[in-house]
């Protein structure tokens, strides 16, 4: 059964690892039969949730008029969720936290229609080499789906990358297979 996927990017930099492993994952998916949306949180520049509870007051989630109305547009469609970040002091990238964050408008109880997501894949890009350091991004990416009652279909941590672009092909091949094997 083909799937809607959306895969929310938190990089900065456009076509860094991150990014470049996002693509390889959604090239799996296609291939796979899914249908894949893309969405960059620092692209589209979601400004972080100011907490004023007025979600859906005047007909949008978020009230304030940035990046999450485009996102906002792509979430009802999203079977699955996949979340792409570069490892940023231990945890998410800031661009990719605000999205998450704005989130809370569709668990609030002013949503007039829930996300039909259920499942998520996480991908994360470091130049760590300690498996430790993904300890901050693991708890907290664990919370949410626990919260949210989101089943986790996978974790890609690729570490001990360089600069921007230089992820090995055999991190891209896990990626894209992983999002070839999503639903077997």
């Amino acid at each position: 059964m083909a799937r809607n996927i959306l895969i929310i990017t938190g990089s900065p930099r456009r076509n860094g690892n991150s990014d470049l492993l996002a693509k390889a994952f959604a090239e799996g998916a296609k291939e796979a039969g899914h249908k894949v949306k893309f969405f960059s949180a620092s692209k589209d520049a979601v400004l972080p949730c100011q907490a004023c509870d007025k979600c859906w007051k005047k007909g949008n989630a978020c009230v304030f008029d940035d990046g999450f109305r485009k996102l906002e547009k792509l979430l009802p469609e999203a079977d699955t969720l996949v979340f792409a970040t570069p490892l940023y002091w231990f945890a998410f990238s800031a661009q990719l936290k605000a999205a998450i964050d704005k989130l809370y408008a569709f668990v609030n109880e002013k949503c007039p229609t829930p996300l039909k997501v259920r499942e998520t894949f996480l991908i994360v890009s470091a130049e760590t080499d300690e498996k430790k350091d993904f300890g901050g991004v693991q708890k907290t990416y664990k919370s949410i789906l626990q919260y949210m009652k989101w089943k986790n279909l996978g974790e890609l941590y690729a570490c001990e990358l360089g600069p921007k672009g230089s992820v090995s092909q055999e991190y891209l091949d896990v990626a894209k297979q992983a999002g070839f094997d999503l639903y077997q």
